[in-house]
């Protein structure tokens, strides 16, 4: 009766195992409590355990979560949506329930698929405003499929695109690590200041060779290893890239490293500024308003972009060390302005 209530509706066969749990324990004998034990062994496990047992086609929300790979808050919201039916269930936050296998096996490959700007900034190696012009672009592609859209607010991006282009940044290179005289491109970035990198036109360029570039040995993202010969920097287009030539939600936020990598700072400067002139635009979650970021970036000039512009080595040049004509501003640097102005043309 029970197997046969299983195959037909879980939620009936849970009723019908709470009615035989409630006639074991008002049991007037309890003779008839060991007979019944006996007869039905199921009524001595768990509800979801006995429709696991009853039925192959069914597995557990751990289960689920690891096929779908979301965690188990994403799952109770998939049901909340009516994205994905389950069985048995109880719990909110950490759903408990059964769920079809091939329904699972449906919902997988968008789901499994896609991932945050964040985790594509991560593989590939520039910022999250990077994998956003790089959408912009082409080169990465966006999620479209509408089970991934009604249960993410966020962008979410094709894994599988993500690692194509690391595969074609890591193939398409043409020096080798023998070449002598060669500059790491995140140093020769350093050099632009006042606004993001334009990595969506970086990594087009190297792609259509105009700039042969090659990638250091290592572990890790391929883009903070690629390398270029001195003399081919001139060449490496730096055009701004502008958001309002693109239909595209841009981020109003950024995280520190981010943020670091667009002001030019080193961590510990970075570690500073938070503390002091940036203090204001930490958000309660950790990440930065993107607003107050750039607007410092276009106010102030690092140590960092000074080297990279009109330095020798480490050593800044000699006007930056009179604090009465260029005062230090905090660890973000000096007035861009003023800096700019009093050390005229730069090599880049």
């Amino acid at each position: 009766m029970i197997r046969d209530a299983a195959n037909e509706n879980a939620d009936r066969t849970l009723s019908l195992l709470r009615t035989l749990r409630g006639f074991r324990v008002d049991a007037t004998w309890p003779e008839h409590r060991h007979v019944l034990e006996e007869a039905l062994p199921y009524l001595k496990k768990r509800d979801r355990a006995i429709l696991l047992e009853l039925r192959d086609d069914m597995t557990d929300g751990e289960e689920a979560a690891r096929l779908l790979g979301v965690s188990f808050g994403s799952l109770a919201d998939m049901n909340r949506k009516g994205l994905l039916p389950a069985q048995g269930m109880t719990g909110e936050q950490r759903l408990h329930a059964v769920f079809s296998r091939a329904t699972l096996c449906e919902l997988r490959s968008p789901l499994r698929d896609r991932a945050v700007l964040g985790r594509g900034a991560e593989r590939v190696g520039v910022s999250v405003h990077g994998i956003e012009q790089l959408i912009c672009s082409g080169a990465i592609t966006t999620v479209s499929d509408p089970l991934v859209q009604r249960l993410y607010q966020a962008v979410q991006i094709s894994k599988a695109s993500v690692d194509r282009l690391v595969g074609r940044i890591e193939s398409g290179q043409g020096l080798g690590t023998s070449e002598t005289d060669c500059v790491l491109l995140r140093h020769v970035l350093k050099r632009i200041g006042g606004r993001d990198k334009p990595w969506g036109t970086i990594i087009s360029a190297l792609f259509d060779g105009i700039v042969p570039y090659g990638i250091a040995t290592g572990n890790g993202s391929p883009v903070p290893r690629i390398f270029l010969r001195a003399c081919d920097v001139a060449n490496l287009p730096l055009t701004t890239f502008n958001e309002a030539d693109h239909a595209f939600p841009f981020s109003t936020t950024m995280t520190r490293r981010d943020a670091q990598q667009v002001l030019n700072l080193q961590p510990k400067q970075m570690g500073r500024a938070l503390r002091n002139e940036l203090r204001q635009a930490i958000m309660p979650n950790g990440d930065l308003l993107r607003d107050q970021i750039m607007q410092t970036a276009r106010l102030r000039i690092s140590a960092g972009e000074v080297l990279a512009r009109w330095g020798s080595g480490r050593r800044l040049p000699k006007p930056l060390l009179d604090d009465i004509s260029f005062p230090r501003l905090g660890a973000t640097g000096w007035d861009r302005r003023d800096v700019e102005r009093g050390l005229g043309p730069d090599r880049s």
